[in-house]
């Protein structure tokens, strides 16, 4: 340790007071010497979590779009969204008209294929009509869905009936079936969702 300098003030100190003097200096020195207190950790608080959005769920035309683009490899400015048409279906003349031959039993309504670059969706159907009761349909040589349509005694037409979404992809063949109670013309009305290449049908 650094010896302590003695300055001229203590030198006369010792002249004056003699060794008393001098002891009494230093011991008051030293005993006057001032440590500084420890200074307390500041605690610091841990960053409030940040809430992590979870993503929304995809829906049914989300899910439509991600398969189309992937299988075609296309960008989504690519791709067309519409309704559904009868023609998407195969059949002819514009209107949703079915003939039933047989009462009682099942009967075929559609049988085609999806063409190229074509994407599907069914999700439900209109009908005004009471002989029909249940729907089915088949995709790819399975069956897919079948549903329950049957009317409700003395209840306003027409009515709605939402279905679980349908999928079908292009070139799959798609088969719908109807069960009816009695022959005749009916008019079931499907509603659905097209997605396909720019250009096959609009712009």
């Amino acid at each position: 340790m650094a010896e302590d300098k003695i300055n001229p003030i203590t030198i006369g100190i010792i002249v004056v007071g003699g060794i008393g003097a001098l002891i009494y200096f230093l011991t008051r020195k030293k005993e006057g010497t001032v440590r500084a207190a420890p200074v307390a950790p500041v605690p610091v608080s841990a960053p409030a979590p940040v809430p992590i959005a979870k993503p929304s769920p995809i829906t049914a035309e989300g899910e439509l779009k991600q398969i189309a683009m992937k299988e075609l490899n296309l960008g989504e400015k690519e791709l067309t969204i519409r309704g559904l048409r009868p023609e998407d279906l195969g059949l002819s003349g514009g209107a949703w008209s079915f003939s039933i031959g047989s009462a009682n039993a099942w009967n075929n309504i559609i049988s085609s294929s999806l063409g190229d670059n074509r994407y599907l969706m069914i999700t439900g159907v209109t009908y005004t009509g009471s002989a029909i009761t249940q729907l089915r349909i088949v995709a790819g040589g399975s069956v897919r869905e079948i549903w329950n349509v049957q009317a409700i005694p003395a209840m306003e037409t027409p009515r709605y009936v939402d279905l679980t979404p349908t999928i079908i992809k292009q070139n799959q063949s798609v088969s719908i079936d109807v069960y009816s109670t009695a022959a005749g013309t009916e008019s079931l009305i499907f509603n659905g969702i097209v997605i396909e290449k720019k250009g096959l049908i609009l712009a």
